[in-house]
C-alpha cells in the first residue's frame, strides 16, 4: 500500500483522535503538518462536521482528517473501519482527500486510511478491503483510471446496502450512469476491460470485477486482499457482463 503521509504525522493524528475519544476528531494536514481542529457536529460521538471557518484559513490543505470509533450496543460490537456514505459525499463536495483514523471501542488505534481521486492510485492487487473506498467497485474505478485513463462516476454507499431486504442493487441501478452498456455479453464473447457482476451471499447483485484478459478476473472480495483468479470459476454464477461505451 502507498504510504501517503509521514508516519510521524499519522502518530499525531492518532494521538489527537484518542484525546477526543469517544467523540470523532477533526483536523487537517497542511504543508506536511498535522493541525488539530474541532468537530462542530451536534452529535460528535456519531458524526463529524468540519468548521468551515477553520477550513477557509488554509490555502494548501493536503488532507482533511477525522476519526471513527467502534462501539458496543446490546452486547454486539459494531465495526466502523470504513467510510460512511456521508463521508464519501462530504469528500466529493470538498474535492480534497480525506483520511480516517479508526479506533476500536477500547480507544486503541486500528489503522489509518485515505481516499479521494486526487491521491495516487493504490496498487490494484494486494490492497486490503475497506468498504466504499477499497472494495469491488472501488477497484473497478481505480483500474479504469490507472489502465485506461477513464474516471467512472463514484456512488456514495452505506455499509451493508446489499443485505437490506427489498433493496435494489446499486451496481445494477448505476452501471448505465457510469458509462456501461448491457449488450448481452457472455463468457464466450467477453473482452478485456469488461465488467463482471454477480451475487455473493446477498439479497441482490452485490459484487463486480474487471476481466483483464487471458481468462483472468481482477476483483476484491470482502475481508480479502484484491487479486486475480480464473474467470471460469464464476461460469455458473454470472449475473451480468457489461462493456464500457467506448469499447462497444
Amino acid at each position: 500500500m502507498i504510504q501517503y503521509f509521514d508516519i510521524q504525522i499519522e502518530k499525531q493524528m492518532i494521538e489527537h483522535a484518542r484525546d477526543e475519544y469517544p467523540n470523532e476528531c477533526c483536523g487537517y494536514i497542511v504543508d506536511n503538518i498535522y493541525i488539530p481542529s474541532i468537530n462542530i457536529a451536534d452529535d460528535p460521538i456519531n458524526f463529524m462536521r468540519f468548521d468551515p471557518r477553520h477550513t477557509a484559513r488554509f490555502k494548501n490543505i493536503q488532507c482533511m482528517i477525522h476519526s471513527h470509533v467502534d462501539y458496543v450496543k446490546d452486547k454486539k460490537k459494531y465495526h466502523t473501519g470504513h467510510a460512511s456514505k456521508q463521508d464519501m459525499i462530504s469528500q466529493m463536495k470538498h474535492q480534497i482527500p480525506y483520511g480516517i483514523v479508526h479506533l476500536n471501542h477500547r480507544n486503541v488505534a486500528q489503522r489509518v486510511f485515505y481516499f479521494g481521486d486526487k491521491l495516487p492510485i493504490q496498487d490494484l492487487k494486494g490492497r486490503p478491503f475497506i468498504h466504499g473506498l477499497y472494495d469491488c467497485y472501488g477497484l473497478v474505478r481505480d483500474y479504469y483510471r490507472k489502465e485506461l485513463d477513464i474516471t467512472l462516476n463514484n456512488y456514495p454507499r452505506d455499509f451493508g446496502w446489499w443485505n437490506v431486504p427489498g433493496n435494489s442493487s446499486l451496481l445494477i441501478d448505476n452501471f448505465g450512469g457510469a458509462g456501461f452498456i448491457d449488450k448481452g455479453i457472455t463468457l464466450d464473447n467477453i473482452q478485456k476491460n469488461d465488467v463482471f457482476m454477480t451475487n455473493i451471499m446477498g439479497d441482490s447483485v452485490n459484487h463486480c470485477g474487471v476481466y483483464t484478459g487471458n481468462g483472468l478476473l481482477l476483483h476484491h472480495l470482502y475481508g480479502r486482499l484484491s487479486f486475480e483468479q480464473p474467470m471460469m470459476i464464476y461460469r455458473n454464477n454470472v449475473s451480468k457482463i457489461i462493456r464500457y461505451k467506448e469499447f462497444v
